[in-house]
């Protein structure tokens, strides 16, 4: 950097300082408002506590501003600044503890203040603060990074690193627990929060699949443990597949329904059949989604996993936001830390500490001149509000001119200044500190493998012989699908054949070689067997296996167990859209309704839904049916399954009542009574989803 350029950043970060000086409010116990919204776009001034945008994330850009510029008056304010918030904490009780917007932000904060410090005393208020963090740990909570239990983890991680409490690995437990519980697994890989306001299982960083992956690859270096590194791989493997090489980003899957008008959009999209309205994301680039913050996954991963994968995606993301915020970007956008240049700019200073390149550097360079000149030109920082809220500077951490000044000083400092956006363990923990009683932090691959496979197959993995279980988990068989025959049903596991066969031309299930697939990738061996197909290399592995089990009482209950599983697992992975699945229960529930009030009622076509099927197994018919949040399934009486399968071809209700009626033996005087019990059949089926208009 030049002299001139550092000389206008320093007295820069000093204007922030005094600015956000001028602007607190000493008789509040949070000094500082920043700016809010609500669903409409309304802009006010609130006080909050969080990193992301309260007091405690501008203290923090105070305290490393004394740190820097060595003036105590900015030092002093800090902490003015954040005793005033941890008091407050302590009097104002909340549940939520994520990392970045929630009480566990306050805590990270303090952690750093103890570290610039040196004062026990913000370790013991960052310990009573979260004392009580299993309440966050809930069914529906979120589990990204930002908002969510994926953040807290590490926030507990980063505790324990500072406190060496035990307790907090036995709640860090808890949550790797939860979150591991919590994982859905897509066409490969491993994703979270599925919600009916996306198309499919987020990537990114803050509220994807990199920021949970992320937090395990932390977990799995400080603990030691490999097992949490396969979640982390499985993690940026489900990403792998949703980057779009001719775009260079990875898609951005949310469609969500905020306001009316977004519910308009959508039914009119799904009236029209659009189907690339509900099956396409859009592309950003940003922290929070998109390249920028996937990439500083990336740069950590290619640093903790040695795979060198990551460093092509770690180029890929760099390269995007290289084009985002140095070629294409100007000072007309916005600078915050959560989805502005100043933010995206973290990967290229996480790339240079990484890799010590200073082209890196350079490229913030460009993106700091263009703030500069934006504050110039407008008189203040564009917030990370936008256009949507023209002339109104906020000043927070993530959103406002807080978080600008963190870029510069990051910039200026970038071996002392440590990342908001991505922050890492620096230390890991003794052999005496290691405890392998903990179910998930201490678990094996195998216990880790079992978890997923369980979360679509619980009862064909119960059922399964436990000789074939146990050794199908602990030597990942299924990686290879060419299962083993009957020396390994028999226990000789030495002398399966697939241990001694020719591994390079095993097939996949697409009859492709793994390793030749993954070498392509540029893919190294070491990390070969954390990025397998689980779901359809255990479904292959399966099938292969069934022949050889005893047509005994058992074998037959594997079978039937295992068919009915499979084809949940087939629906679910044809599912294309869960906000398309959202949108259209509503519409066709709305048009079974007003067809069952209809005068023509009975001439209208019916067919099973395309997202249904109907299963007779062991005398037994189940309906499968594939809504936003997963699979349900519902065991039929006789009369509701042959009605179900009357349906499997359109037919008028008309006609499908006499079919039905053949189907029961019925005395003429029986007919009408049978009639409107099909009749009131099919209705439910309608209003349910099983069955839709034609």
């Amino acid at each position: 950097m030049n002299t001139e350029l550092r000389a206008r950043i320093e007295t820069e970060i000093r204007r922030l300082g005094d600015q956000l000086l001028h602007d607190a409010d000493w008789a509040e116990k949070l000094p500082w408002e920043t700016l809010t919204s609500d669903a409409d776009n309304n802009y006010s001034w609130a006080r909050g506590e969080s990193l992301y945008s309260g007091s405690s994330g501008i203290a923090l850009y105070l305290l490393e501003l004394g740190r820097y510029t060595g003036e105590q008056r900015f030092t002093d304010a800090a902490e003015k600044a954040m005793l005033s918030t941890l008091e407050h904490c302590r009097t104002t009780p909340s549940p939520y503890y994520a990392l970045i917007t929630g009480r566990m932000s306050v805590s990270f904060v303090a952690l750093r203040f103890f570290e610039r410090t040196g004062k026990r005393s913000y370790v013991d208020a960052a310990l009573e603060l979260v004392k009580n963090c299993k309440e966050f740990l809930t069914p529906h909570s979120a589990d990204d990074f930002i908002n969510g239990t994926s953040g807290t983890l590490l926030g507990l991680l980063l505790l324990h690193e500072a406190s060496g409490e035990e307790w907090l690995l036995e709640c860090a437990n808890a949550y790797a627990e939860h979150l591991l519980r919590k994982a859905h697994s897509g066409q490969q890989g491993l994703y979270w929060d599925r919600t009916h306001r996306q198309i499919r299982g987020l990537c990114g960083f803050s509220h994807g699949a990199s920021g949970i992956g992320f937090v395990f690859a932390e977990a799995a270096r400080y603990l030691g443990n490999d097992a949490l590194n396969y979640i982390a791989e499985q993690a940026y493997f489900y990403e792998e597949q949703y980057f779009n090489p001719a775009v260079g980003n990875w898609a951005d899957f949310r469609k969500g329904i905020y306001r009316d008008q977004d519910q308009q959009e959508h039914e009119e999209n799904y009236q029209n059949g659009n189907m690339d309205f509900f099956t396409h994301g859009g592309y950003m680039n940003a922290w929070c989604h998109g390249a920028a913050g996937i990439g500083l996954a990336r740069v950590r991963a290619t640093e903790l996993l040695g795979n060198p994968h990551y460093r092509t995606e770690a180029d890929n993301a760099i390269a995007m936001t290289y084009k985002t915020n140095v070629a294409l970007h100007t000072i007309e956008t916005n600078f915050a830390l959560c989805h502005g240049g100043g933010g995206n700019a973290d990967v290229f200073i996480e790339a240079y500490r990484a890799w010590k390149d200073e082209k890196y550097l350079a490229y913030c360079e460009t993106v700091a001149e263009m703030a500069l000149e934006q504050h110039a030109v407008q008189g203040s920082y564009r917030s990370g509000f936008g256009l949507a809220a023209p002339g109104m500077e906020d000043r927070s951490m993530y959103m406002g001119a807080a978080g600008v000044g963190y870029f510069f000083l990051r910039l200026l400092d970038p071996m002392n200044t440590p990342s908001v956006e991505a922050p890492t363990l620096t230390k890991t923990v003794s052999k005496a500190e290691k405890n392998t009683a903990y179910t998930t932090l201490g678990a094996s691959k195998a216990d880790v493998r079992r978890t997923i496979l369980e979360k679509m197959f619980p009862r064909t993995i119960s059922a399964l012989p436990a000789e074939i279980l146990e050794k199908l988990l602990e030597n990942s068989l299924f990686d290879r699908p060419n299962p083993p025959k009957s020396p390994f049903i028999k226990g000789d596991f030495d002398r399966a054949p697939l241990i001694k066969g020719d591994f390079d031309r095993a097939p996949l299930i697409k009859g492709e070689n793994v390793l030749a697939k993954q070498e392509r990738r540029g893919i190294g061996q070491q990390s070969d067997s954390n990025r397998t197909k689980e779901l359809q290399n255990f479904v292959a592995f399966v099938e292969a296996l069934l022949p050889t089990l005893a047509n005994d009482d058992n074998g037959k209950a594997i079978k039937s167990t295992f068919t009915i599983e499979r084809e949940r697992y087939n629906l679910e992975m044809n599912v294309e859209s869960a906000s398309y699945l959202f949108i259209r229960s509503q519409m066709e529930l709305k048009r079974a309704q007003e067809a069952i009030g209809a005068a023509d009622f009975l001439h209208k076509h019916v067919h099973i839904d395309k997202y249904a099927r109907l299963l007779d197994i062991d005398d037994a018919s189940l309906l499968l049916y594939a809504h936003p949040l997963g699979i349900g399934e519902q065991q039929l009486s006789p009369f509701g399954a042959i009605t179900v399968s009357i349906f499997t071809e359109p037919k008028s209700i008309e006609t499908s009542l006499a079919i039905i009626a053949e189907h029961i033996d019925h005395a003429p005087e029986e007919r009408e009574q049978i009639n409107k019990a099909a009749l009131n059949q099919i209705q439910q089926l309608l209003l349910a989803g099983a069955l839709r208009l034609v």
